[in-house]
């Protein structure tokens, strides 16, 4: 907890008065005077990396690799990133306070912006670089607003309607993020949060592992882990008021009289979430479920779905705007299920080598996209000639189309992702069915710290380059960025009516920032 002396109230407040931005501002707060002294109304934080040498021990010297940032305004000056600095960070104001040649700093960001974030984050790093202590390093992260060490950021739960959500990790706490257009901003923080509280009785540790929205987006349903075993699964789902935030109901998911494990949850289809549906799909290791929520009180009741032997692996489950389902294994195999008929897969498409992590379909079903770490697999659901979707009728026996989306090798080396796996491949969130011409433009992926995005509809009408992967033609066009050194967490597009004419609106979530680009 950061203790804000009366004077230094009365500081933030003078320069939350005077502030008109848009850009940073420096102030000095020297010591007798009542009042901050502004410096400059346009600064550029730049952090910069230099060695620092030690003593010299024997034969060698001991070199140290600090962290400084280069304030650059009308005049320039150099601040050490390390425990001398003393600084404090004011979320809600956007301020962060320093010491520098024994005068205090301030610095004033713009609000709506990530630059404020950013900065701290980069603090937050070069102090620990410094070698602070772990408590310290706490106290940093609850000075910046977040609840505990492990609350960086999570999962996007993203809404179509006025809001969507971040998860914060090891949480049931949630930053409420405004859905605008993206020439007035995008995804932009509210301000605010939603925080669960859990019943008493669960007196074991607790923590989200997914959510979803529901209930016309008035409801958040939340699948929890347990912390001490977060890689068994979850039988616990809690529904969470999103007005109130307040646990309205806590859940089993049962068949018959026997609780029955779930890892992941999704909604019965594209659109779900923005209506009442009371149904819920689920999955686990070996079996595929569809759920009703309305039963007696702590009760999710089986109404459709199959228990499948050993060795099925399911990993993930996406659905369609006409609620097919896709499913992806672990060992590679992808299985498609027509809408209310889950106890057999209509077609099962051959792994290829490689665990699916993730995977997703567009609206009208007409396209499969699966991740890999190596590669991304897209697949055309519909056959060529006489049009049959392999979701329903005789056409699903036939060969569908199949290509690889894939970094070259030189991309790779010279971003340093050896060893990093694509994660959470997607197409653009599209849930009307006269649109998804229009709107699922692209495809995006994470690896690393870079998000990559391939244009979908070249995707689907290039040939693309043979390689050794089965004789699938393989596409290398595509779009390779990066925010910076943290690692991307992951990435959603926005719903197609915040996007711009002709384009697709990325939200990419890193630990400590959110970034839109379109």
């Amino acid at each position: 907890m950061v203790v804000i002396t009366r004077h230094m109230q009365d500081a933030i407040g003078a320069i939350n008065n005077e502030y008109q931005g848009p850009g940073t501002w420096l102030y000095k707060l020297a010591r007798g005077q009542q009042m901050p002294q502004l410096v400059s109304e346009s600064v550029a934080t730049v952090f910069d990396t230099y060695k620092e040498w030690g003593i010299p021990l024997f034969r060698s010297s001991q070199v140290k690799l600090k962290q400084r940032i280069v304030l650059e305004s009308t005049e320039e000056m150099t601040v050490s990133v390390d425990v001398k600095m003393h600084y404090t960070t004011y979320p809600s104001a956007r301020i962060v306070t320093f010491f520098h040649e024994d005068i205090l700093w301030a610095l004033k960001f713009a609000p709506h912006t990530e630059a404020y974030h950013a900065f701290v984050a980069k603090l937050q790093t070069g102090n620990l670089q410094d070698g602070a202590s772990e408590e310290l390093v706490q106290a940093m992260q609850e000075a910046a607003g977040y609840t505990s060490p492990h609350s960086s950021f999570g999962d996007v739960v993203m809404g179509a309607n006025s809001n969507s959500y971040l998860l914060r990790k090891g949480t049931f706490q949630f930053d409420v993020m405004s859905n605008t257009p993206l020439h007035k901003g995008g995804f932009l923080s509210s301000g605010s949060t939603v925080s669960f509280t859990l019943p008493d009785m669960y007196s074991t540790p607790l923590t989200c592992g997914q959510a979803i929205l529901g209930s016309s987006e008035a409801s958040m349903l939340m699948l929890s882990d347990r912390s001490s075993r977060s890689s068994a699964a979850s039988t616990k789902m809690f529904v969470g008021d999103l007005e109130r935030e307040t646990i309205v109901r806590t859940l089993d998911f049962t068949k018959g009289d026997v609780e029955v494990s779930q890892a992941r949850i999704c909604t019965p289809s594209k659109a779900a979430q923005l209506s009442d549906s009371p149904y819920l799909l689920g999955l686990d290791r070996n079996r595929l479920s569809m759920w009703d929520i309305r039963t007696q009180e702590g009760i999710v009741e089986w109404i459709d779905g199959r228990e499948y032997g050993r060795g099925y692996n399911f990993k993930c489950l996406a659905t369609s705007g006409e609620g097919h389902v896709v499913v992806g294994s672990a060992d590679g195999k992808i299985s498609l299920y027509k809408a209310g008929k889950l106890t057999k897969a209509q077609k099962i498409i051959p792994g290829i080598g490689k665990p699916i992590t993730a995977i997703d379909i567009t609206y009208d079903s007409s396209w499969i996209l699966a991740t890999t770490d190596d590669y991304l697999l897209v697949i055309g659901a519909v056959t060529e000639g006489v049009p049959r979707s392999a979701f329903t009728g005789p056409g699903a026996q036939a060969p569908l189309n199949m290509r690889l989306l894939r970094l070259t090798p030189d991309d790779e080396a010279a971003a340093g992702l050896a060893g990093y796996a694509f994660t959470n491949a997607k197409f653009p969130w599209v849930t009307e069915s006269n649109s998804e011409s229009d709107c699922e433009r692209w495809i995006s992926a994470s690896r690393g710290s870079y998000t990559v995005m391939w244009n979908f509809a070249r995707v689907k009408t290039s040939a693309g380059a043979t390689f050794d992967d089965g004789d699938y033609p393989t596409f290398e066009e595509y779009h390779l960025s990066t925010q910076g050194q943290q690692p991307v967490v992951d990435s959603a597009f926005m719903h197609h009516r915040y996007a711009p004419p002709g384009k697709d609106t990325l939200v990419v979530v890193t630990p400590f920032n959110v970034h839109t680009r379109a």
